[in-house]
């Protein structure tokens, strides 16, 4: 052993009343009958419970977060898919319909969702060019696997249909 290594004492029981006492005034006055818990009990104790609490209500188990995301892609590929070919019955003019931006957010309700998108098309014709469009649409739960499309708008325009449009998920 060099000149610089102490030995060391083993924990002696006097050493372990004295820890054990500094962990109880700690926690809890000693001094009292009643053994009333000290601020300090409470802080740790109160943190313990936040931490249990975020967590609980933050963690999502991840089977649920993979499938919120499944029906927003779903939703957002058949909005583009009816909202092409609606553009495309009603007027044959169009040459070219391009999707730049097709996104949704959750809303208050859980059995709806809000879309956006902007998109372009161009006609052809005397009066032929292309033309970007931006709107949103209020998605509607109404079955199981069934999207009623309500609040449709278009360049602040709210645009209704006579039968209701839906976006079904097929089995």
């Amino acid at each position: 052993m060099g000149p610089f290594h102490k030995r060391s004492k083993p924990f002696d029981k006097i050493g372990e009343k004295k820890m054990l006492n500094k962990l109880k005034s700690l926690f809890i006055l000693s001094n009292s009958k009643n053994k009333i818990a000290s601020p300090a009990f409470f802080t740790v104790l109160a943190f313990i419970l936040l931490l249990v609490f975020t967590w609980f209500y933050l963690s999502k188990p991840s089977f649920q977060i993979q499938e919120e995301e499944k029906i927003h892609s779903f939703l957002q590929t058949e909005f583009q898919n009816l909202l092409s070919g609606f553009i495309e019955k009603q007027h044959p003019e169009v040459k070219e319909i391009s999707f730049h931006k097709v996104w949704t957010k959750k809303t208050a309700k859980p059995s709806e969702i809000k879309i956006f998108f902007s998109y372009s098309l161009t006609t052809e014709g005397e009066t032929g060019g292309e033309a970007l469009l931006a709107g949103s649409a209020l998605l509607k739960k109404i079955q199981n696997q069934v999207w009623q499309i309500q609040n449709f708008r278009v360049k602040n325009k709210e645009i209704e249909f006579s039968d209701p449009l839906l976006i079904k998920a097929s089995d």
